[in-house]
């Protein structure tokens, strides 16, 4: 109709596979370097697991987000970031079988207090 306001979209769908896919090429290729240190070296479900966990500290419908990460202000980036950096000094994984390594968490929180 004539003079109808068009707002933002109601909904964003989000095809799961292809942020899978967005992930393996983020960490993943020559990337794959990042986690020589790594026992068993590069696993995408394990870097899913990690990315998973690392969103909680944006927030979300349920949880409120650590006050200094909001996602418009790039937090997300800011995460995949110090996570790439630090990955070699990490050793292993933030995650592990749903167990969190808080002595890695905490290397992360400290790299990213600092942006």
């Amino acid at each position: 109709a004539k003079g109808a306001i068009i707002g933002p979209p109601r909904l964003q769908m989000l095809q799961v596979w292809v942020l899978r896919e967005y992930l393996h090429k983020e960490f993943g290729g020559p990337d794959e370097d990042l986690f020589g240190s790594v026992p068993g070296g590069f696993d995408l479900e394990r870097v899913i697991d990690d990315f998973v966990f690392m969103c909680f500290f944006v927030g979300n419908d349920f949880l409120p987000h650590i006050p200094a990460l909001e996602i418009r202000d790039g937090a997300i980036d800011m995460l995949i970031f110090a996570y790439k950096k630090l990955m070699p000094r990490f050793g292993g994984f933030l995650t592990d079988g749903g167990r969190v390594n808080l002595p890695r968490t905490e290397i992360l929180l400290r790299e990213v207090s600092a942006f």
